[in-house]
């Protein structure tokens, strides 16, 4: 755990939040973390038994009501894109003072790893922008602005 109270690793974070087993710490940021999960019982993410990727919000900041709120909007409007190169958001997970959005689970490396492993010369990258490029753009039609692109 950081000195702010944030998870840092899989061993900062219960063994299961709701349905959801937690299997994988995969990174955080500055207002939450992502994690893979297992849903243990049909429901809104999907069939039981299925892996998702969920974005928590640290719980600190899930007390606060104005920012939960902000929260809950984003992903009120994050459930409503439908682009292939957006990961699907399936349900809110509230429980405890764990606060998210729980997405399908898109496996694959980052693209800085692709890129490194596979050396990509410039025109390469560009394609593989292009359609990123138009998953933000989707994004901001609908009133999503995000903080930060991860790969």
């Amino acid at each position: 755990m950081s000195d702010t109270g944030r998870p840092t690793s899989l061993s900062d974070l219960p063994a299961q939040i709701g349905p959801y087993l937690i299997l994988e710490f995969i990174g955080q940021g500055q207002t939450g973390a992502v994690v893979r999960a297992r849903q243990t019982q049909e429901g809104q993410g999907g069939d039981e038994n299925t892996d998702v990727a969920i974005k928590l919000v640290h719980p600190e900041l899930a007390r606060d009501e104005s920012f939960r709120q902000q929260v809950l909007d984003e992903i009120d409007r994050a459930q409503r894109l439908q682009h292939p190169a957006i990961a699907a958001v399936k349900e809110v997970l509230s429980e405890g003072p764990w606060l998210g959005a729980v997405m399908e689970w898109v496996e694959g490396v980052s693209l800085t790893e692709y890129m490194v492993a596979e050396g990509l010369p410039t025109e390469r990258v560009i394609e593989l922008l292009r359609p990123l490029c138009a998953a933000i753009d989707e994004m901001h039609q609908v009133g999503i602005i995000h903080g930060g692109i991860h790969p």
